[in-house]
């Protein structure tokens, strides 16, 4: 019986889901980073729009009429045609219209590795918070537990005219606050995993268990120049360069356009009092020059507009950069805290524990009152939590930095 146990919680084990297997799920699997996908290959797709005006225009028809004129001659004909245009000169329009283009699709192609690496953040964010809650409800039931006991014992002294009432409802207070903390670490724990879920789609099981986390998972190397090189700038860089190639494009209203062709038509019948003298075949070629002299201004209003949205962005670069700073600085801070409280709380543990034992001692040598014991259980429940609290903070917070520099693991 005993290795059948021992069989069934190894296999339990091997089925738990790590934090490794949990953001690769969540890479393949979360929809976000799938629609962010379906964007950037639209904007692809629209590379290949812009490159179509680059190309010849080819148009064919065949018409038919036949009708009475007033005069008494008929006519009935039918003919097919075909033309071809090739744009010569607009502008550059088209030139820089698809280095417009081409830039935001590589704007959506940093914004793709951008939902990745929010989502691998967010998939850390969820797993660690369901590992914290889970040991809080360990602890929190422990210290229930030992209430429970406490006033068990204390009430079958109260029942002999051993223990105040007050005592007694002192630690009934207790335990029902630990009740109320336990049903409050569970429901956290139900929700950090159902987010966990959300991220992960719908190949994740919400009864699968997570293994828990290791301290040599973490990465504590940065080099804080690769800040200027964030992804989250070179969105809004390739988005300036978009529109100033917009703007540059904008400008091609203030040349000609030249476009040269070829049309050919074939009347297959044609029946009129003039037919005789017209020939069954036609070709001719064209050229067309075309230029704007006055639209409303509104190429210069155009462009007044996309010189105000390069300040805006601009701006947005300068904002960004400053809130990075202050992130990263954050996030240190975060990180060296979690570490100092990490430590800090080991020793309030051992002290807590140390603590608890002599005055679990001390009551039961009539040296301590009932509500000494309350306190020290009370106390060594706090320093349990703690403990765990500092230790997952740590992930949380390593998590943050490796976000800021945008490590997908």
């Amino acid at each position: 019986m005993r290795n059948i146990i021992i069989f069934l919680l190894l296999l339990v084990n091997l089925k738990a889901l790590t934090l490794d297997d949990a953001i690769k799920k969540a890479l393949k699997n979360n929809t976000q980073i799938k629609s962010q996908g379906y964007l950037s290959q639209i904007a692809k797709e629209n590379i290949n729009i812009s490159k179509s005006s680059f190309k010849p225009s080819l148009d064919v028809a065949y018409s038919k009429e036949q009708r009475k004129e007033n005069l008494g001659f008929g006519k009935k004909e039918s003919s097919s045609s075909a033309s071809i245009t090739y744009n010569v000169f607009n502008g550059f329009k088209d030139f820089y219209s698809l280095k417009s283009t081409k830039n935001l699709a590589y704007n959506e192609e940093l914004n793709l590795k951008l939902k990745k690496l929010d989502i691998v953040y967010n998939t850390k964010v969820a797993f660690i918070n369901y590992l914290k809650n889970k040991k809080n409800i360990a602890t929190v039931t422990n210290a229930y537990e030992l209430f429970e006991k406490q006033y068990q014992d204390a009430k079958n002294k109260f029942d002999e005219g051993l223990l105040a009432k007050n005592d007694l409802l002192q630690i009934n207070v207790r335990k029902l606050e630990a009740k109320q903390n336990l049903a409050l670490s569970k429901s956290n724990a139900k929700i950090a995993k159902y987010k966990l879920k959300n991220i992960l789609g719908s190949s994740f099981d919400i009864n699968e268990e997570l293994e828990d986390v290791a301290r040599n998972e973490l990465l504590n190397e940065y080099n804080v120049s690769k800040l200027g090189e964030k992804l989250e700038i070179q969105v809004l860089e390739t988005l300036k360069n978009s529109i100033l190639n917009q703007k540059k494009s904008n400008r091609g209203d203030n040349y000609p356009t030249i476009d040269i062709g070829a049309n050919y038509i074939k009347y297959h019948e044609r029946t009129t009092s003039f037919s005789a003298d017209l020939q069954d075949e036609q070709a001719s070629l064209f050229l067309n020059i075309k230029w704007n002299l006055y639209g409303g201004n509104k190429q210069s209003y155009q462009d007044v507009k996309l010189s105000k949205q390069i300040l805006q962005i601009n701006e947005d670069l300068t904002q960004l950069k400053l809130d990075t700073d202050m992130m990263y600085q954050e996030a240190v801070d975060r990180l060296r805290v979690a570490e100092l409280n990490y430590q800090t709380a080991l020793i309030s543990l051992d002290q807590a524990e140390e603590n608890y034992s002599l005055v679990n001692s001390r009551l039961k040598e009539g040296l301590l009152r009932q509500s000494d014991q309350i306190d020290a259980n009370y106390l060594l429940s706090e320093a349990k939590q703690n403990v765990d609290n500092a230790y997952y903070d740590i992930f949380l917070a390593d998590a943050l930095l490796q976000r800021l520099f945008e490590r997908s693991y």
